[in-house]
């Protein structure tokens, strides 16, 4: 496995509100985070490893690996509450990123800026469904619920019908 292949691995690992940096050359611990809250994901930046991305109850940051420290990115906008319990994150690019919580809300970040806040990720009348995971594919994402729910969002450039209102349009919930 390559180092970034273990890193990646070991980043997805942890859930225990402890995040380390692992040097997998010499087998030592390069930083670490110990979180007060539960963390739920830990995942490296795809096009950046230096960044990595923690969720979790309360807690949804961006960490730089710099001179053997994990430092505080600049924090998220005002926009994203910090308050929520956040199930799911994904990285869509360098600097875009999607987060979701456990009452179905969902945030897309790009540059630490809130570009579109959606209540309903599902856009089901009920919104009793959370987000468990999120796939990104070539022109969007798709996300499920813990209800066997899955929806597809697509980015609105390649969406023919939209409004351009948004970053991204919901397609379907199957």
């Amino acid at each position: 496995m390559s180092s970034r292949g273990a890193k990646q691995h070991a980043a997805n690992s942890s859930v225990m509100g402890r995040v380390a940096q692992p040097e997998f050359i010499t087998l030592r611990v390069e930083a670490q985070y110990v979180s007060n809250n539960l963390l739920t994901k830990v995942s490296f930046n795809p096009k950046e490893d230096q960044f990595l991305c923690t969720s979790g109850q309360n807690e949804w940051k961006v960490w730089r690996f710099n001179d053997g420290q994990l430092k505080n990115a600049q924090p998220f906008s005002r926009q994203v509450p910090m308050n929520r319990k956040y199930t799911e994150h994904l990285w869509l690019d360098r600097n875009q990123i999607i987060g979701c919580t456990a009452t179905g809300e969902m945030y897309y970040v790009e540059k630490q800026e809130c570009m579109q806040s959606i209540d309903n990720a599902f856009m089901s009348e009920d919104n009793n469904s959370h987000v468990t995971a999120i796939q990104k594919y070539s022109k969007g994402f798709f996300i499920a619920s813990d209800r066997g729910e899955v929806a597809l969002w697509v980015r609105s450039d390649e969406n023919n019908t939209s409004t351009g209102k948004f970053f991204y349009d919901w397609i379907r919930t199957w």
